[in-house]
């Protein structure tokens, strides 16, 4: 890990004119109080609590001058204590080559090295990795392809689902080197098709080098636009194969309504469980569909109502809350699961300085499904 930091330090110094070096940080204090209902809980306390701090380091070149290519990468470093588990964690979690090619009325958008990567649904792959990524676009259609490794990846901080659920390295290490995949993307869209209403389509594709060999594919179709001026829609469904069961489907449908400054969304999300044709939706990286007493569950065989609303105070507080209603449809039946409420408050204190307070609670309507409380304080430094 010494020797890579070197190594990107290094390239910054021989690379960039002193002048147009910039670096800055920030310092992450986190204290979480958790509640969890004893009787549905493996846990023998209810009460729990979580502290972690961590500190952030970045810096940024131009390697042209009017900055159409530059060089940027960031640093962590986190001490995290959760049950009496304390452990350490280093990460080099950004370092990329970026840039535009202007091409007349189109451009060509490239990087290349390890930054955070989303498919179009949000729900298979969505996290940083090595590779290169690149971007036509024109005012009539767009062209993106991606291919990357994970193999170099720290699994303390991405994780990613196998045949087993999550993937991650028990041992207590700083730095644990993750499973080796090669993903490959590839996605053409039409940002102006119709009404100024866009499509895309993307294929992902993920090659498992391991001895497992538990290859994915995954077709993803999304449509959005706006019903009316302050009314807006997306739609994503996405199709995948693990090669060994029936296909799978992710859908959703959300909008977003514009009141003023402040932003309302709705939508239902649908994870397939195992019934009709259909198996159990598994994406590739992992994603919390909602934070019960018995753990984060994973985005299968559920469907979610939700409700939220962001709504800024003068210039410097933001109010946010989001309702949630969790069905369960691991087979046959429809099971309502609970309802999740997520609260926060995020107040920019100076330029510099922000703080922000979360408390979130889940509901379970029977007793697979333990209820949880959680209040986080969450204190931010920059520099």
């Amino acid at each position: 890990m010494k020797k890579l930091l070197l190594a990107v330090l290094s390239s910054f110094i021989i690379l960039a004119p002193a002048s147009a070096f910039e670096w800055g940080g920030l310092l992450d204090n986190t204290s979480q109080l958790i509640y969890m209902n004893s009787e549905n809980s493996s846990e023998s306390n209810p009460l729990s609590v979580a502290q972690s701090d961590a500190i952030y380091l970045w810096a940024s070149a131009p390697l042209k001058a009017d900055g159409s290519i530059y060089i940027k990468s960031e640093g962590m470093y986190k001490f995290s204590y959760t049950s009496g588990v304390i452990s350490h964690i280093a990460d080099l979690d950004l370092f990329k080559c970026t840039g535009t090619v202007p091409m007349g009325k189109a451009a060509l958008d490239f990087s290349a090295g390890r930054f955070s990567i989303s498919d179009i649904s949000g729900a298979v792959f969505n996290q940083n990795c090595d590779g290169a990524y690149i971007n036509y676009t024109s005012p009539i259609i767009e062209f993106s392809a991606y291919a990357g490794y994970t193999g170099l990846l720290n699994s303390n901080v991405v994780y990613m689902l196998g045949k087993d659920g999550r993937k991650h390295i028990p041992e207590n290490k700083v730095y644990a080197l993750s499973n080796p995949y090669i993903p490959v993307s590839a996605s053409v869209s039409f940002p102006y098709l119709f009404l100024n209403q866009s499509l895309s389509i993307q294929g992902n594709g993920f090659i498992d080098l391991s001895e497992n060999k538990y290859n994915r594919i995954y077709g993803a179709l999304s449509l959005s636009g706006a019903v009316t001026p302050v009314v807006f829609y997306n739609f994503v469904t996405d199709f995948g194969s693990d090669f060994e069961t029936n296909i799978m489907n992710y859908t959703k449908l959300n909008f977003s309504i514009f009141a003023g400054k402040s932003l309302i969304t709705t939508g239902i999300d649908y994870a397939s469980g195992n019934h009709g044709i259909f198996s159990a939706f598994k994406g590739f990286s992992t994603h919390t569909a909602y934070s019960c007493g018995t753990g984060d569950a994973e985005l299968s065989g559920v469907i979610l109502a939700s409700l939220g609303a962001n709504c800024p105070i003068g210039t410097n507080m933001l109010i946010a809350s989001n309702l949630k209603g969790v069905f369960a449809c691991p087979e046959k039946e429809i099971i309502p699961a609970g309802l999740q409420a997520d609260y926060s408050y995020i107040y920019n204190i100076f330029s510099d300085l922000q703080l922000i307070t979360v408390v979130s609670g889940f509901k379970g309507f029977n007793q697979d499904y333990a209820d949880k409380l959680t209040a986080t304080i969450k204190v931010a430094l920059s520099f």
